[in-house]
């Protein structure tokens, strides 16, 4: 019965979510410029605390994206200008 329930709430999830990376029509950022260039596009970059890896525009996470924070808490969902909105998924990786 558990097994049940589980398969009934991720499949709710998954189709009330955003479109995934590969349904939208983005390219790679390009890695010989700032990430603070970016447009419009698909990109990863390291910073200090972690990683940073989604859809940019106008140099913010903005759409889809994934924050690692020193490889022990990922903070998965929807950004608007940098800043999560909407539906997240937060992990402590520990």
């Amino acid at each position: 019965m558990r097994i049940y329930l589980f398969i009934i709430v991720i499949t709710i999830y998954l189709l009330s979510s955003q479109p995934s990376f590969a349904m939208k029509k983005l390219v790679d950022c390009p890695s010989d410029q700032n990430q603070n260039t970016w447009n419009n596009c698909i990109g990863t970059y390291d910073t200090f605390f972690g990683k940073i890896r989604g859809e940019f525009k106008n140099g913010t996470l903005h759409g889809n994206g994934v924050v690692m924070i020193f490889n022990s808490f990922k903070v998965e969902g929807n950004f608007n200008d940098g800043k999560l909105k909407g539906k997240s998924i937060k992990l402590n990786l520990f």
